[in-house]
C-alpha cells in the first residue's frame, strides 16, 4: 500500500496523505508516488477498474544518449494530485511531466487546498541526461529555441511516438564541469522521430 499518497477511483484524486513536518514535506516521485500506487493498483479491485494514471519513460538509449526515468501522469483522463489540507511548501524529487505538457493543452496537475498557501517545488533528477555515459546537469542554458524543460519534454515525446506533425527544438547547455553540448529533436510530419547529440560550440 502507498504510505504517503492514496487514490480515490470516484472522483479520480491522488491525495497525499502524509503530513509535512514543520510547514515542508519531500515526495519522491518514482518511490513515494508511482511504485506505491502501482501497488495499490494491484491489490484494489476498484482501481483495477481504472486504467493506471501513469506510464514510465526510463533511461531509453541512443549510441551516445541516456534519458533518465520521467514518470508521466495522466491529468488528460480527469486525473489531479491534491496536496494534504495544511498550508506547506511541497517538494518533488525526480522527474513527473503531466500528459497534457506533452500534448500542449493547459490542464492542471494540482487541485488547490481552499484557504491553505501551498508552494509546490519539483526538483528534477540530477541524472535526467548522460552522454556517453557521463551524466550531464543542465546548469546553464546558453541559447535554445525553448527551454531546458521543454526541450526535454520534445525529446522525451517523440522517443515515446507522441508528438504528431512535424517540430525541432534545439538547446545548448553546459554543464557543471564548463562541458557544453547541444542537443536536437526532430519529429517530420511523417512520424520519424530522431534525437541528436553533440558538442556545443
Amino acid at each position: 500500500m502507498a504510505a504517503k499518497v492514496s487514490a480515490n477511483p470516484d472522483t479520480r484524486v491522488i491525495t497525499i496523505t502524509e503530513a509535512p513536518v514543520g510547514g515542508f514535506q519531500t515526495l519522491d516521485v518514482q518511490d513515494d508516488i508511482y511504485e506505491g500506487l502501482k501497488d495499490d493498483w494491484q491489490s484494489t479491485a476498484s482501481l483495477q477498474k481504472l486504467r493506471f494514471p501513469f506510464r514510465t519513460f526510463g533511461d531509453p538509449k541512443t549510441a551516445t544518449t541516456q534519458i533518465g526515468p520521467y514518470v508521466f501522469f495522466n491529468n488528460l483522463a480527469g486525473w489531479r494530485f491534491q496536496p494534504f489540507d495544511a498550508s506547506y511548501t511541497l517538494t518533488l524529487i525526480g522527474n513527473l511531466v503531466g500528459e497534457s505538457s506533452v500534448q500542449g493543452t493547459d490542464v492542471p496537475v494540482f487541485i488547490e487546498r481552499s484557504g491553505r498557501s501551498i508552494t509546490i517545488l519539483s526538483e528534477q533528477s540530477a541524472q535526467a541526461l548522460s552522454i556517453g555515459g557521463t551524466a550531464i546537469t543542465p546548469t546553464t542554458i546558453l541559447e535554445g529555441t525553448r527551454t531546458w524543460e521543454q526541450a526535454m519534454r520534445l525529446i522525451l515525446a517523440s522517443q515515446a511516438g507522441d508528438v504528431t506533425g512535424a517540430d525541432t527544438t534545439t538547446v545548448d547547455i553546459e554543464a557543471a564541469d564548463g562541458s557544453k553540448t547541444r542537443i536536437t529533436a526532430t519529429v517530420d510530419e511523417f512520424g520519424n522521430r530522431n534525437v541528436t547529440v553533440a558538442d556545443g560550440t
